[in-house]
């Protein structure tokens, strides 16, 4: 939520600091980078939850929001082309975007082959649907603006439902800017690149 606004500049950075992750991608210089940024209105974020955190873990997943739709649309109209290769679509966000993250991946499983949600929270009553998706997820166990069992339960409803590909890490001492040691984790990236729908089948 601290990269919202209408500069197409903040949602590429965190806080206004580097986005290691994304820098790390961009060094490749072999992927298509889709970073949609939301206007700052609390009654239309990537999911609706009207700005409340603390709310973690839901059970209904409703109609998206306006601003999911759009982001959803957008990223059609990229795989509608012949540059995407199709088995290696990704997702990630960090807070607002972590729980966009598990938001997106629900609605759409079908398109990813991986996701790294950071100190979000998702859909344990639809973890059925994700159990094809590789998924790295990360919190701070001191998160105190989402909380971190918005990833544990994700976490154990996945793996409860027979799912293989997920694993989350979690930061001790660690508050809800978990995305710090989330980005530094060695081998995320390579974790990342190594995630294909063709493999799968």
């Amino acid at each position: 939520h601290g990269e919202c606004g209408n500069d197409n500049n903040q949602q590429i950075r965190v806080l206004g600091g580097p986005n290691e992750l994304l820098n790390n991608i961009v060094e490749r210089d072999d992927t298509i980078i889709i970073a949609p940024q939301i206007i700052c209105n609390p009654t239309n974020e990537w999911v609706n939850v009207n700005h409340n955190w603390l709310v973690g873990s839901r059970d209904t997943l409703g109609d998206p929001t306006l601003a999911m739709s759009a982001a959803m649309g957008l990223l059609d109209s990229y795989l509608e082309s012949d540059k995407v290769d199709k088995n290696r679509v990704y997702a990630a966000g960090i807070s607002m975007g972590g729980y966009g993250t598990w938001e997106l991946i629900t609605r759409r499983p079908e398109l990813f082959a991986a996701a790294i949600p950071v100190c979000g929270a998702g859909y344990p009553t639809l973890a059925d649907r994700l159990l094809d998706i590789g998924i790295w997820a990360f919190h701070g166990l001191n998160d105190n603006v989402v909380p971190y069992t918005g990833t544990k339960d994700m976490e154990d409803a996945i793996k409860n439902a027979g799912g293989t590909k997920m694993k989350a890490t979690y930061f001790a001492g660690v508050d809800h800017s978990s995305w710090i040691p989330a980005y530094k984790t060695e081998g995320l990236i390579d974790w990342l690149y190594s995630q294909s729908k063709e493999s799968d089948s």
